[in-house]
């Protein structure tokens, strides 16, 4: 069963002081062959008409391109997209080459693995934002000073929360709008909101408090985004359950996460062949090692021979200090193993009804979950997945990166746990479609790394090496704006000019 808001807290607490403790070496290459998640088995492979190649396809690669992309995820497939859109042909006409190099298949990590979430924080995290010294320490100099109920945008500390929540809630409706113009693909959207759930009434203080806290520093108008919902309206939307003592609405959708990454490689795909960009896309093939060469240029080893890349872009998330052992360790990125189960809700209302049409999250956010669309015309009740647990399992599954197996601790927390939630509609006995696991990275900061990559050794430096990495478990509102920034990076650098941050 989920811990109650005051354990929930000091789980919080125990957690945060494990990851001090995480391991320091590098992070192995992706294991070869991962659980199946709901994501991979609902959801078809790419092939060579899309220009995505597996080397049965018997496609060299070049021998030389203009960028090199590590890793097919949200964050790797973002990148190849604004670089379609943004890349100019190069001074001799030839086109423009980018070639993304994945080490299993298409879109088979953390994003083909996740809860299917695309909610970005809100003003309900402003307190766990605010206390965060990589926030603070930003802007040690400035003076702190509360302004009361407006928008003047008080301290510098809340000048960095109110840009971290502009970034999410930017990133979520960019993808909205990319998924109601490419409607080729169903990618299965259920938009609307969010309801955080919580279960004891010191968590709903927490809560309370945060929203009167953001509201005094300046982010009345974000704080007006959230809405706690009527005991009465959240006992009948959601069929009397039970340990819930307040629910608070944000905004928020649900996604079929892989299909999400298959829409915009196929726009991508699209616009690369307009604009004369040689795209493709190689899985199964591990990069083994990044060398830097002279004139800024890096040499990418794989099984199918190595790649000359002027530039490249590590969007490798939790695997990054492979490549990069620089970034290993507590202050680097650490893998990270959560879990997820898919269960059929054994008591629908109605026939063929779902039982919601919000994403879920509990728990201070250890425990999400979201119930898929219908997509059968016999009225059967639709999947629902459930995501969280970690904090049962010693040592959280820091520096745990083998989404080969599940962890017995974290499957006695979440098998239970909707129909210890939801008795009117989920019973004890509902069997477990499946059960998977992935692999997030995290940083302390809980940031994500996002621009040139830190040198190791005085040769690497000049290298136009990218890092766009460890989003703590928020890549789904954060990569696809990450990548944008990096793209950027590299058009700016490629016309000889200075980069220029968003105004986001």
């Amino acid at each position: 069963m989920a811990s109650t808001g005051r354990e929930s807290l000091a789980v919080k607490r125990a957690t945060e002081v494990a990851f001090d403790s995480a391991p320091t070496e590098p992070a192995p290459l992706p294991c070869p062959h991962p659980l199946p998640s709901y994501w991979t088995q609902t959801s078809s492979e790419p092939g060579p008409a899309q220009g995505v190649f597996t080397p049965q396809d018997g496609v060299d690669m070049e021998p030389e391109v203009d960028v090199a992309i590590i890793g097919a995820g949200i964050t790797g497939i973002s990148a190849a997209y604004h670089l379609a859109n943004r890349l100019t042909p190069r001074y001799d006409g030839q086109p423009i080459k980018v070639v993304v190099l994945e080490a299993r298949d298409f879109c088979s990590g953390a994003t083909g693995r996740n809860g299917g979430h695309l909610t970005p924080l809100s003003v309900l995290s402003y307190d766990e934002l605010a206390s965060n010294p990589a926030h603070l320490s930003r802007f040690l100099s400035s003076t702190s000073r509360e302004e009361h109920w407006g928008n003047d945008r008080g301290t510098k500390t809340d000048e960095v929360i109110r840009k971290i929540l502009t970034l999410e809630a930017r990133t979520s409706a960019e993808i909205l709008m990319i998924i109601q113009e490419g409607d080729s693909l169903d990618v299965e959207l259920v938009s609307g909101s969010n309801w955080h759930l919580c279960q004891s009434s010191e968590e709903e203080a927490a809560f309370d408090a945060s929203i009167e806290r953001a509201k005094r520093a300046g982010l009345s108008d974000l704080a007006m985004q959230v809405k706690k919902v009527p005991s009465e309206e959240w006992h009948k939307r959601l069929h009397d359950p039970s340990k819930i003592t307040a629910v608070y609405e944000i905004p928020g959708s649900t996604v079929h996460s892989r299909r999400l990454v298959l829409l915009l490689h196929q726009l991508a795909y699209a616009n690369a062949q307009r604009s004369k960009t040689d795209l493709k896309v190689f899985t199964q093939t591990p990069v083994l090692a990044v060398k830097s060469l002279s004139g800024g240029a890096s040499s990418l080893e794989t099984p199918r021979g190595n790649v000359r890349a002027r530039y490249v872009i590590h969007a490798t998330n939790a695997y990054a200090s492979h490549l990069l052992p620089q970034y290993a360790g507590p202050k680097g990125i650490v893998p990270t193993r959560a879990q997820c189960v898919s269960v059929l809700p054994s008591k629908s209302p109605s026939e063929g009804e779902p039982l919601w049409q919000m994403g879920f999250s509990l728990n201070h956010g250890f425990e999400y979950l979201q119930q898929r669309p219908n997509r059968s015309t016999d009225g059967a009740v639709q999947t629902c997945i459930l995501g969280g647990g970690r904090w049962a399992a010693i040592d959280r599954e820091w520096g745990v990166a083998d989404d080969t197996k599940t962890n017995p601790d974290v499957s006695a927390v979440l098998r239970p746990m909707l129909s210890d939630l939801f008795p009117n509609n989920f019973s004890k006995g509902d069997p477990v479609e499946l059960e998977w696991t992935g692999i997030i990275g995290h940083s302390k900061s809980g940031d994500p790394f996002v621009g040139p990559v830190v040198a190791s050794a005085p040769a690497s430096h000049g290298a136009r090496q990218y890092i766009v990495a460890g989003y703590s478990g928020h890549g789904m509102t954060r990569a696809y704006s990450c990548a944008e920034v990096v793209v950027d990076m590299i058009v700016a650098d490629r016309a000889g000019e200075e980069w220029v941050p968003p105004v986001w």
